[in-house]
């Protein structure tokens, strides 16, 4: 089972001499042990051993690990071969000698989490490593720009691209990091004919720690639809070839890491997991250097918790795991590559899409839909009125009364009466907390098995792990920083919702109403 991959443009053809011979006309390369590969955390935002443990665990993995844009500290020059070192607006810490360190740069142009925004490190952060190895004043700010200020076209970002390949003899991958959006493919498509060799996606999911809140919850679209749509640009333009695809942003499990390969990417950025494998809590307060666990941190006394040696064998552990996990569901497909898996959709299946979402990442919807909660129609009772459609198309249009739903055409219902082996169902339905299709049917041939997801505050420690683990976002969280009610109640493949599933403290229970 071959899980190694290779990142980089490909050739369009092989070309040979005139003595038989191939024309060795490779542009460089990125050699992946894993597809899997740290993502961007500068020096400053996490502490001196957090990096360490990183750079350790990427090379004993055969891959990379990103430095951010905070510079490289001189220590870590040693682990050049396996480092990818950023260009981000602010320019920090980017001088020759760290562009020639690493074996690929990278231009940071958005972040998933917090796209249009760019990055600030507080002072209290900046001590004198930091400031030696940003090129800053001790104590100050560091803040970079949204934009860079030399790119506004397609044009100034080819400039950039070859300035650094020029600097660096043409003997390094150049990538470019952009965030998910909505014309995220349009924008691939510019980025692969500036000279890129690596595009970049982050997805809004994205754990960035210091990302604002409302930005993070907000701006932004999921990593598999923003994936799906590139992917599809660059084979129907004829350039897929010409450029590898690395995607990040809620990356969380050696299957979403299956999922993202499968909708097109060459391998994938994790880091929110990689922090939660060396200790983290997720208390998303990373911005005031008070990290417990010596991960976000500048304090000495606080550093010394977190040890090199052990945080990179758990990071280790955690892609060997991964590793292992993938190999066995490729092989339950019948996959013996990576490239076999790479843009494989037909080994997807959609489960709770829409159809505007399943158009968009170009998959079939699951035939049994298992695990999910169905309202069905009894064949018996129904009278073929179709009043649920108006009615959920009511419940999900905003309008005011029914005959202003009714009159905007663009207005779909989530449910629609289908036919499948002698019994008819709803489908597409995302199941309102209290469904109007249901209170429509005048026959009363609708039933739904009412359930809700109820909160324990007194044994709930604030990690937000149901937030994260929920797959339709339908927890949210109140100004007090509690969990608010759950708007959607499907239920997964075990019986309840992922969120109670997920959650360490088992403060979260699924009751039946």
């Amino acid at each position: 089972m071959e899980t190694k991959t290779f990142l980089g443009k490909k050739p369009g053809r092989i070309e040979r001499g005139k003595d038989g011979r191939l024309v060795p006309n490779m542009s460089p390369q990125l050699e992946l042990n894993v597809p899997v590969m740290f993502s961007a955390m500068s020096y400053g935002s996490i502490s001196y051993n957090a990096h360490e443990s990183l750079a350790r665990a990427a090379c004993a993995l055969g891959t990379y690990y990103n430095t951010g844009e905070g510079g490289l500290h001189q220590d870590f020059y040693q682990y050049g071969p396996h480092t990818i070192v950023q260009v981000a607006s602010g320019r920090f810490g980017v001088h020759k000698d760290y562009l020639e360190a690493g074996a690929a740069i990278e231009i940071k142009m958005g972040q998933g989490a917090k796209p249009g925004i760019g990055g600030h490190l507080p002072g209290h952060k900046v001590g004198p490593d930091i400031s030696r190895t940003r090129m800053i004043p001790e104590g100050t700010d560091a803040i970079s720009p949204a934009p860079h200020h030399d790119i506004y076209s397609i044009e100034d970002l080819r400039q950039l691209v070859f300035s650094l390949k020029e600097a660096t003899e043409y003997k390094k991958p150049v990538m470019v990091k952009i965030a998910a959006v909505h014309n995220v493919a349009a924008i691939a498509s510019g980025i692969a004919r500036s000279g890129a060799d690596i595009i970049c996606i982050d997805g809004y999911r994205g754990g960035t720690g210091a990302a604002p809140t409302r930005i993070r919850d907000n701006v932004g679209i999921p990593i598999e639809l923003a994936l799906a749509a590139v992917d599809q640009r660059l084979r129907d333009e004829g350039i897929r070839d010409q450029v590898s695809v690395v995607v990040g942003g809620s990356i969380r499990n050696s299957a979403d890491l299956l999922k993202a390969i499968a909708l097109g990417a060459d391998a994938c950025y994790i880091a929110t997991s990689a922090l939660l494998a060396l200790g983290c809590h997720l208390c998303r307060s990373c911005q005031t250097g008070k990290c417990n666990w010596g991960i976000a941190t500048q304090r000495p006394e606080l550093v010394k918790r977190l040890n090199p040696d052990i945080g990179s064998q758990r990071l280790i552990n955690l892609v060997t795991a991964w590793d292992h996990e993938l190999k066995e569901m490729m092989g339950g497909m019948g996959i013996n590559s990576i490239e076999a898996l790479r843009g494989n959709r037909l080994m997807l299946r959609g489960i709770g899409l829409n159809d505007r979402e399943l158009r968009a990442s170009n998959t079939r919807e699951n035939e049994e839909e298992s695990g999910m909660k169905r309202i069905y129609v009894n064949e018996k009772w129904c009278l073929g009125c179709h009043l649920c459609e108006y009615y959920c198309a009511f419940a999900n249009s905003g309008k005011s009364s029914m005959v202003k739903a009714l009159k905007d055409h663009k207005i779909a219902p989530r449910i629609r009466i289908e036919e499948r082996n002698n019994i008819s169902f709803a489908v597409n339905c995302r199941h309102c907390t209290d469904p109007l299709c249901v209170k429509g049917c005048i026959s009363g041939a609708l039933t739904i098995v009412d359930g809700a997801v109820q909160i324990d505050s007194d044994k709930c420690v604030g990690c937000y792990t149901c937030i994260l683990s929920c797959p339709y976002g339908a927890l949210s969280t109140s100004n007090e920083g509690a969990i608010q009610k759950c708007e959607l109640c499907a239920k997964n493949a075990f019986g309840q919702p992922m969120c109670v599933q997920g959650c360490p403290n088992k403060a979260i229970v699924y009751e039946e109403r």
